[in-house]
């Protein structure tokens, strides 16, 4: 019995030694992979590593040259006639990478999901001017390239240090089970403005507007209404006038004057500026100035702000039935719009030797009739309270005489 186990503990021993090797056969090959993006550009100082599987802690690298190529010697096949590979390739490092690669062909030819990135960007002001800015481009925090933009122009060749600058492709993507996503930042900076983007095959634009100007900001008109049934209650409104470029529809408004509240009646858009009333209404015997103090700010989407400062005379006390239209600004307008330039629209070209807007148009506004309108209710509330004051006399008197008829 112990001769038997002897021998079957003999047998399993030599079968492991001359079986299992057998099985579990090495074979080295020596293997060529030519790489090229996908609008056909060789792609050289790629990194590429070779595996027999993904997680195999044997590997082999090498870099490709000029022609995109890199050879391996001594690659071991296991099991499968596949091996794994990954490619490497610049600041963004693991680009893409394939699981089971059939390498029955020993030279292999493949086709990376990206391409070379050209931008040719307009970028204008928003007047739609070109602008003379500076410009630097990202990637992950680490910057690539930073050059000047000159006359509007921003142009980026695709390569940088020798290097291709990449962008994903929607070509080939099939064939790689993992693909990166390349994602650039761009900064443009001009005197008064920085602007951040990104970059990446889902947003690459042909033109860039910057807000790169503060609002242009205008007084146009203000004008005094007085009631002449009460005397001293007094309707101000105010015309302003505010033109941000292709911007001007996102300038907001803010108008303050102690112990006054301004509500907004209308806007409109006449010759590319944007024209808001304002109105507000002041009692005389609770209001102890006779000047009216108001701060204007229009600031763009951006954050850059205009200010202005308008000071208007309400009038004596004792003769307060003018009405009066007051423009009493001085120096007080703010403006950084280039006085040469003509406003366009955002399909339009924009053209010099213009002046951008002239403060005539303000006699083109009226403040609405004073014969109207709910602003008027309190005149009526007055003759009505009149009214039922005299009835009440009448009654009251008529009532007395009775009384005084009856006691007699």
């Amino acid at each position: 019995m112990y001769n038997k186990i002897m021998i079957l503990i003999l047998f399993v021993v030599l079968g492991s030694i001359f079986i299992v090797p057998t099985i579990y056969s090495v074979e080295k090959i020596n293997l060529t992979i030519t790489l090229y993006t996908a609008d056909d550009k060789p792609l050289s100082n790629a990194l590429v590593i070779v595996k027999p599987s993904r997680y195999s802690s044997s590997s082999w690298s090498n870099i490709t040259d000029e022609n995109g190529t890199a050879r391996f010697y001594g690659v071991e096949l296991t099991i499968s006639n596949t091996v794994y590979v990954e490619v490497n390739y610049g600041v963004y490092e693991k680009i893409c990478s394939i699981r089971q690669l059939d390498v029955e062909d020993r030279n292999i030819t493949l086709y990376v999901p990206f391409e070379t990135l050209y931008i040719n960007i307009n970028v204008v002001d928003e007047y739609l001017k070109p602008i003379n800015a500076t410009y630097t481009l990202y990637y992950e925090n680490h910057p690539l390239i930073n050059n000047k933009i000159i006359n509007g122009k921003l142009i980026i060749n695709g390569t940088v240090d020798h290097q291709l600058l990449l962008i994903n492709s929607y070509l080939y993507t099939d064939n790689w089970n993992y693909v990166s996503d390349i994602t650039y930042r761009l900064e443009i900076k001009t005197d008064t403005y920085l602007e951040s983007m990104e970059i990446n095959s889902n947003n690459l634009r042909e033109k860039i507007i910057i807000d790169n100007y503060k609002p242009y900001l205008e007084i146009i008109n203000s004008t005094i209404i007085s009631n002449k049934l009460i005397p001293y209650f007094k309707w101000i409104y105010l015309y302003i006038g505010v033109n941000d470029g292709v911007y001007t529809d996102y300038v907001d408004i803010n108008i303050e004057s102690k112990g006054v509240k301004w509500v907004l009646i209308n806007e409109t858009i006449e010759s590319n500026m944007k024209i808001s009333c304002w109105k507000t209404a002041i009692d005389l015997k609770h209001y102890s100035n006779e000047y009216l103090l108001i701060n204007i700010t229009a600031r763009d989407h951006s954050g850059k702000y205009s200010f202005l400062l308008e000071t208007i005379y309400l009038g004596s006390k004792t003769n307060t039935t003018d009405n009066n239209t007051v423009s009493n600004r001085g120096n007080n307008m703010v403006s950084n719009t280039p006085s040469n330039s003509k406003v366009s629209n955002v399909n339009e070209t924009s053209s010099g030797n213009e002046t951008l807007l002239g403060t005539s148009i303000g006699s083109e506004f009226s403040p609405p009739s004073i014969s109207s309108g709910s602003e008027y209710w309190f005149n009526s509330v007055y003759l009505v309270g009149v009214f039922i004051s005299f009835i009440i006399i009448l009654i009251e008197i008529k009532r007395y005489r009775l009384e005084r008829d009856s006691f007699e």
